[in-house]
């Protein structure tokens, strides 16, 4: 059993999220253009969007469907037909490669979660492994991605305290503060 809690997320688009851009441009493989092949060259993936669910729920979620995974920073695999099994607390309790969809049942029952629901991801859909950071600066928040073209000093002169300054008035701050703590558990934070 895997010690590291884990975010699983579905990729639905074929838009490059912002976040890779700087890597590959405006162009990405996504699932539909990968050959299974055991290992694809790339740069490591981040992930882009997370099912909240999977780690709020508290009950085991067990996931079948395509799962890429990092071998190591420049290199990944492409599982087409991954079982995995994400305990109540959102440590990987059991994964296996290559199981093909008609002994599903079977392998479910021999580690003992043949009652279990399954989520079957969709074609175009895969899974990557992810970690969350969970340090924050809530006041922040409003200023994601702002201010890039200053040093340090001007960017907390010309963004960080005129926006921090706005946290004087309740209902702004209350605001905030609701979005970052939606936003987090959206990514999983708990």
């Amino acid at each position: 059993m895997m010690k590291n809690p884990v975010a699983c997320h579905s990729i639905r688009s074929k838009s490059v999220p912002f976040s890779l851009q700087a890597t590959f441009g405006t162009g990405a493989i996504f699932l539909d253009d990968i050959k299974y092949t055991p290992c694809l060259d790339s740069n490591q993936l981040e992930p882009i969007s997370l099912d909240s669910y999977i780690l709020m729920s508290g009950t085991v979620t067990i996931f079948y469907g395509a799962v890429v995974t990092p071998v190591c920073p420049r290199t990944w695999k492409a599982l087409p037909r991954c079982l995995i099994v994400v305990g109540r607390y959102g440590n990987i309790n059991f994964m296996r490669e290559h199981v093909e969809d008609h002994k599903l049942d079977e392998v479910l029952r021999e580690h003992g979660y043949a009652d279990h629901y399954v989520k079957r991801l969709q074609d175009g859909e895969f899974i990557i492994p992810g970690f969350v950071d969970t340090h924050t600066h809530a006041p922040q928040y409003p200023n994601l991605g702002k201010g890039g073209q200053y040093t340090l000093l001007q960017w907390l002169e010309n963004v960080i305290f005129p926006k921090e300054a706005e946290f004087a008035n309740t209902k702004f701050a209350k605001e905030v503060y609701h979005e970052v703590v939606r936003r987090s558990l959206a990514f999983g934070v708990r």
